[in-house]
């Protein structure tokens, strides 16, 4: 499957632990490496939300996270992510 054109993805996500290293994304099939997302964010050690650009993940707006609150994660403009 392949997605093409401008798209938004959307999904929650309750961090379970403190200042973890934890990653969701979109990929083909089940992704055992960060590299087999094609669009990932993660809840990282540093206690910010991070999205992954250009290969390496980032934190432009200080996103903070807590255990056990929801977190919604939203990105457009997107474009042909292969699947």
């Amino acid at each position: 499957m392949s997605q093409t054109g401008t798209f938004t993805a959307e999904f929650d996500a309750i961090p379970k632990g403190a200042l973890m290293d934890g990653a969701l994304g979109l990929s083909k099939t089940s992704a055992t490496t960060y590299n087999d997302f094609a669009y990932a964010v993660r809840f990282y050690t540093n206690g910010k939300i991070e999205a992954r650009s250009a290969g390496a993940y980032e934190s432009l707006n200080n996103l903070l996270y807590s255990i056990g609150f929801e977190s919604s994660v939203e990105s457009n403009k997107l474009r042909s992510l292969k699947f």
